[in-house]
């Protein structure tokens, strides 16, 4: 059901989990004159290589956390039978001594049946009738003798402890191996509609170019920006007397000794 699901999303729509940076993806951006890192897109997942993302780690975490409280719960009881067995061993002596006791249990269960209607018109006997009447002695003796128990009480068994082992190892295992299935279900999508795959490389690409347009935009102004009032600054110091002055701001000190080092070089 869940994979029908994510196929239906992988065919109608280019922004559903577009977010891998595969070989194709790379040789097309190649192509196009840019070079594309996981990096350059939002939780972007390289799968030309092994490592896990961050995004994939965070989905591990709480699998993770579920079997490691199933862990520490089996090690709980693990050391609560082990416990349990070095009383019951210890003890034994000390429960020899200790003498059979007789117990005795009497149980009567009485129910009775009665109408006042049908004692107002007179029918005395079918006013009251007692349905049920039961009386029971049970007798039971308890002793501390070792040789009427049906079972010996006998240490954990090491091979069953490996195997619960092997198998919480297992489940850390396929915790992981998870993710490379989910990467495994994207790449036989794409080989089945490989028309759908080149669409949605395209947009990633679009995406990925617009955005580095934007920044490389961003840096340009930022970058002017300096420049005009590096300029600024510049006409500023060229008024001597206020240059005292000027040096009394802070953030102003290093322009100001640059300044008097253009000024020495230029006398020289």
């Amino acid at each position: 059901m869940d994979s029908s699901i994510y196929l239906k999303s992988y065919v109608t729509s280019v922004r559903f989990d577009n977010v891998y940076i595969t070989r194709l993806l790379k040789k097309t951006a190649e192509s196009r004159g840019i070079k594309v890192e996981a990096s350059d897109v939002k939780n972007g997942v390289n799968v030309t290589s092994f490592r896990l993302s961050k995004k994939e780690l965070f989905k591990c975490l709480l699998p993770i956390l579920m079997i490691t409280l199933y862990l520490l719960m089996t090690i709980m009881l693990l050391v609560l039978d082990y416990i349990v067995h070095y009383a019951v061993e210890t003890g034994g002596p000390w429960l020899l001594d200790i003498p059979p006791t007789d117990i005795s249990m009497n149980i009567h269960f009485k129910v009775d049946f009665k109408d006042n209607f049908l004692d107002i018109i007179g029918c005395k006997q079918c006013s009251h009738l007692e349905i049920v009447n039961f009386f029971r002695m049970y007798n039971a003796t308890i002793s501390s003798d070792v040789t009427q128990c049906k079972t010996r009480p006998s240490k954990l068994n090491v091979g069953v402890i490996l195997l619960l082992l092997l198998l919480y190892f297992l489940s850390f295992c396929l915790t992981f191996l998870e993710v490379y299935a989910r990467r495994l279900r994207r790449k036989v999508a794409s080989s089945f509609f490989q028309g759908q795959e080149k669409k949605r490389i395209t947009f990633l690409i679009d995406q990925i170019m617009s955005k580095k347009k934007k920044m490389q935009a961003k840096q340009a102004e930022l970058e002017s920006t300096e420049s005009r009032q590096l300029g600024n600054e510049k006409r500023i110091l060229k008024f001597l007397p206020f240059e005292r002055l000027y040096a009394c701001f802070p953030s102003r000190k290093g322009n100001v000794v640059r300044h008097n080092e253009e000024n020495q070089k230029v006398g020289l």
